[in-house]
């Protein structure tokens, strides 16, 4: 079994984390300092395998390592990590900039610098972190081994991949391993707080990055970490977290200073995409541009409009506690800052901000503390137990700065040694954060609320959302344990109906499925085939992902191998109903978007009139300009597939009761039930040959959603597909008590049947004339006995059928 490439060590990538400040101070220059001289020495030591690669078939790229680290430290400078390891020579990427998390791809928006993994805990009495990056001190403690060793390895559940294998999860999977046991300070630094070397906690962690290119996912990467205890002693009171400094810019638009207006927050709920009205919580770390960079009153090609965020997806602790916290690092002591509960205030050595050393760095991990948004720091809100705000550099940190936050969650009370602790991740974008280019206007550091409200977290969340979807579906008992939730259902105030926000616990890491594909029956006479099945399943279920009844249609398809690519498309039905474009004026040049379900011939006309007809403004040339009482808005109008909305014309589907209503029974024997009358369809086609067997398959497709920018879905054609002969059915030879056929019989051996065209039909040559011989039989009964004698008498085999 083909279990992925292992990539082929091309070089060392040396990390040098470019730290933006405002003023540059003495204390970076010292970290400087230190750094080179690691380096120098580095010549003479052990050299870890350090790799980088970079997902690249969804909407974001994202740079992963082997060395505890995320983001490529992509900027103006020149010792970002390049693409040496993913790629080919031969790839015209192959040795430029990696992008550190490139939101949408290809567009040069980036939304990292760098993010970390930061690992903290109790091992005997002693207090330690280990830390894949600071972004201060230049400090990396987590290590692959020597090259050939802990390269990083690719997979992929594409078939066509070269890269392909049983065991991928998604399109690009990315394997890595490192540990934090490497104790030499050329590599791994020293805590100048608590004055000694790194200490390791001995960790080893096991790191594989999901991405898709499907709709509902290609916004976000899922990082599934394992953690294990590889020392002799208990980890106690572990806490995990994610550091990530944005520095938020478009490469090559200007000045590298996109890190000077940085903002940053915590969602913790929000309106939930299925439904504004219900509240769900999000949990959600996000990091933006202020004002999304717009120029001349409009968003350009370089604006960064958008949003990065990360959130838990998977934890064994169902008590998981979260903390989030932001600062900005300064060489000048009163400048380096951030948010302090009066309850939580520690000294950091004369700085209130970046935390430096072990027991600093687990202080802030380990106590629970939500930092208010960044945009309220020039808020006093000492009645509410904060510390009181920077008066120097408040408004300034309020509209954005070169800011930095991490965000923790534990406590894992006991990791014995051999234990894995599992953690699961996303690292996800959202679109159109910034909806108004003149949405700076309304800031005001003393009132933000405006501004604030401004803000548009909803593509955030809807992504974020389906990240923890796609790793745990809702609803889906995935190991038959009879629980599809770890939580309790809840009321959707939209519907009046209950749905489950979150999965039972166990990974699917599978997106949100087509209506259900209905059983397919059949009867056949020579030459003909009459399909039929009940579409009440299809038509009235709910998608569990959106929780919407999104039934569009049916299609009918016919094949001579039940391969998919063989299916051809016979005919289709679905409703009749229209797409609406919007035009998007906020943006330079405007464009068209799709953002609501497909409307019904009669919801339209209830909008706009009796004689209104969609099609008449259907394209953007033909735009209808609209005021709906808030100005003048322009739409134009399409079908939703093919609007084939009729039923019972010569090669269509019908129905077959159609005057019955629903619930109206009728006996299907075939399944040995009763079923909808209502909801009964059956197709006809005619003209086959009957000694040919064919395969049939209706599948069924919704609307998509384009709320969450998912397009439609389709069920499989393998999903049930049936064969068929075309020859009388077991059900019609028992009506009319036709007799058995058998063809040719007697069976002669010199018979010249290939010659005649009745056997070897598929001109199948790899074997022997022997292995093609045929009997045929026909107008079995669905159950029978066949015996086969030679003409003295003798049996030679007996069959039973079915």
């Amino acid at each position: 079994m083909n279990r992925g490439r292992v990539r082929s060590l091309c070089g060392i990538a040396l990390l040098a984390i470019l730290v933006y400040v405002i003023p540059v101070q003495a204390a970076l220059r010292v970290a400087d300092d230190n750094y080179q001289r690691r380096v120098a020495l580095r010549k003479t030591t052990v050299t870890p395998n350090t790799q980088n690669c970079s997902h690249r078939v969804g909407n974001v790229r994202f740079t992963i390592t082997n060395w505890g680290f995320f983001g490529s430290q992509y900027a103006d400078a020149t010792d970002w990590l390049t693409e040496s390891y993913c790629l080919d020579q031969s790839d015209p990427d192959f040795g430029q900039a990696a992008p550190s998390f490139e939101f949408p791809a290809g567009t040069g928006i980036i939304y990292l610098f760098q993010g970390a993994l930061w690992i903290g805990a109790i091992v005997d009495e002693d207090t330690l972190v280990s830390v894949g990056a600071d972004g201060w001190q230049r400090v990396n403690e987590m290590y692959p081994r020597e090259a050939p060793d802990d390269n990083i390895i690719e997979m992929s559940n594409r078939k066509t991949s070269p890269f392909y294998s049983e065991d991928a999860i998604s399109e690009q999977d990315f394997l890595a391993e490192f540990t934090d046991t490497l104790v030499d300070e050329a590599w791994t630094g020293r805590d100048e707080v608590d004055n000694r070397p790194h200490k390791p906690i001995n960790i080893k962690v096991l790191q594989r990055s999901y991405s898709w290119s499907y709709n509902y996912a290609e916004d976000f990467v899922l990082v599934d970490y394992k953690l294990i205890n590889i020392g002799e002693k208990d980890i106690r009171k572990a806490y995990m977290a994610l550091y990530v400094d944005a520095d938020i810019w478009k490469y090559g638009s200007g000045p590298s200073d996109g890190f000077a207006d940085d903002i940053t927050g915590y969602l913790l709920n929000h309106p939930s995409p299925a439904c504004k009205d219900l509240i769900e919580e999000v949990n959600v770390a996000w990091t933006a541009d202020f004002d999304g960079d717009p120029e001349g009153g409009v968003f350009k090609d370089f604006s960064p409009t958008g949003v990065a965020g990360t959130r838990v997806v998977r934890s064994p602790n169902p008590e998981l506690q979260f903390s989030f916290n932001w600062w900005v690092s300064n060489g000048d002591a009163s400048l380096d800052w951030g948010p302090r509960r009066a309850e939580n205030n520690r000294d950091f050595g004369g700085i209130l901000g970046t935390p430096e050393g072990d027991r600093n760095k687990y202080y802030i991990m380990s106590h629970a503390e939500f930092d208010y948004d960044q945009i309220y720091a020039a808020v006093n809100q000492t009645d509410q137990g904060w510390l009181p705000p920077n008066q120097d550099i408040g408004t300034d940190l309020a509209n954005g700065y070169d800011t930095r936050y991490l965000f923790s969650f534990g406590p894992f009370n006991s990791i014995p040694p051999g234990d894995t602790l599992p953690i699961t991740i996303a690292y996800t974008a959202g679109d159109r954060f910034h909806t108004d280019p003149n949405s700076a206007s309304l800031f005001t550091a003393s009132d933000p609320d405006a501004y604030y409200n401004s803000l548009n977290f909803t593509d955030l969340v809807t992504n974020a959302q389906w990240a923890g979807w796609v790793y745990d579906n809702p609803g889906i008992d995935t190991d038959g344990d009879n629980i599809i939730s770890i939580e309790p259902p809840i009321t959707n105030p939209c519907t009046g109906e209950l749905y489950y926000s979150v999965g039972d616990g166990v990974p699917d890491f599978a997106g949100p499925p087509p209506p259900t594909p209905p059983i397919v029956r059949y009867v056949s006479e020579p030459g003909r085939v009459t399909l039929r099945w009940n579409g009440k399943a299809s038509e009235t279920g709910e998608d569990p992902f959106s929780f919407k009844k999104d039934f569009e249609g049916y299609r009918v398809y016919m094949a001579d191998e039940p391969i998919l690519s063989k299916f051809a498309l016979l005919t289709s039905y679905d409703f009749e109903d229209y797409n609406r474009f919007r035009l998007n004026t906020a943006f330079d040049p405007p464009f068209w978007e799709l953002t609501e379900i497909p409307f019904s011939m009669e919801e339209l006309r209830a909008i706009y009139g009796d004689d209104f007809e969609p099609l008449d403004y259907g394209s953007p040339e033909q735009a209808l300009a609209w005021d709906d009482g808030n100005g003048i808005e322009y739409y134009y109008f399409t079908t939703q597939d093919y609007n084939r909305s009729t039923l019972g014309g010569k090669g269509q589907i019908k129905k077959t009761y159609p005057d019955a209503q629903p619930g109206e029974m009728v006996w299907a024997p075939k399944l040995q039930d009763s079923v909808d009358a209502y909801y009964e369809y059956e197709y006809t086609l005619e003209g086959l040959l009957p000694s040919r067997p064919k395969y049939f398959a209706v599948t069924t497709f919704d609307f998509g959603n384009p709320a969450t920018n998912l397009g439609p879905l389709e069920s499989s054609r393998l999903a049930n597909a049936v064969e068929v002969y075309p020859l009388y059915s077991a059900d019609q030879v028992v009506e009319r008590k036709l007799d058995v056929i058998v063809f040719p019989n007697p069976y002669r051996a010199d018979g010249g049947y290939i010659e005649a065209g009745y056997e070897n039909r598929d001109d199948d040559i790899s074997g022997s004339r022997e292995r093609v011989r045929r009997i045929w039989f026909s107008n079995l009964p669905s159950r029978a006995t066949i015996r086969i004698y030679t003409l003295d008498g003798d049996l030679v085999r007996e069959l039973q059928h079915p």
